[in-house]
């Protein structure tokens, strides 16, 4: 990553670490784990990745990209939602330091929000997939909920780039 470690690439992307291990690190690929933010709100098990040297230090592109075991916290209020401090990574001028990942792969996601007034919080399950190139990000994610009392199966396209955001919602008729 051109004279600059990944925290310092990550935190000029907005993504601030408190720590992560490497578990390998070769000619062609990469194993890191235990990913969490300094917020706490989000964490990660396993990052695989897949590369070609040049490739990364010419255009910090790498191959594939499987993320498992990726956990968000969020809050929900009247005020709204917060995922504490995700939003900043989120929203950061990425176009400064372009990243792309020809094949992007989230397994075992979870997306958890705790809701004001209950002890119980709303848990969604999540995988994706897509790519991440330096001017979109594409992804489609098959989201799950199953509590109880009922389950809910959804697909979301997120279709995002520097003009444009694009999300389309499918819920079974069944």
């Amino acid at each position: 990553y051109k004279r600059q470690g990944l925290p310092q690439y990550l935190k000029k992307n907005g993504i601030m670490l408190k720590s992560f291990k490497v578990k390998s690190l070769g000619l062609t690929q990469a194993e890191l784990m235990n990913f969490v933010m300094s917020s706490g709100s989000v964490r990660i098990k396993s990052v695989k990745i897949t590369y070609s040297p040049i490739d990364l230090w010419r255009s910090k592109q790498v191959k594939t990209m499987d993320i498992s075991g990726l956990t968000i916290n969020g809050d929900i209020s009247e005020d709204g939602i917060s995922f504490g401090g995700l939003e900043s990574a989120l929203s950061a001028n990425a176009a400064r330091n372009p990243f792309i990942a020809k094949k992007l792969r989230l397994t075992n996601g979870q997306l958890v929000i705790n809701r004001q007034n209950s002890d119980e919080p709303l848990v969604l399950g999540f995988t994706s997939n897509g790519s991440v190139s330096a001017d979109a990000m594409n992804l489609t994610t098959d989201v799950s909920f199953l509590n109880d009392r009922f389950s809910v199966k959804a697909n979301v396209v997120l279709n995002k780039t520097k003009a444009v955001s694009y999300t389309h919602l499918t819920l079974p008729t069944n």
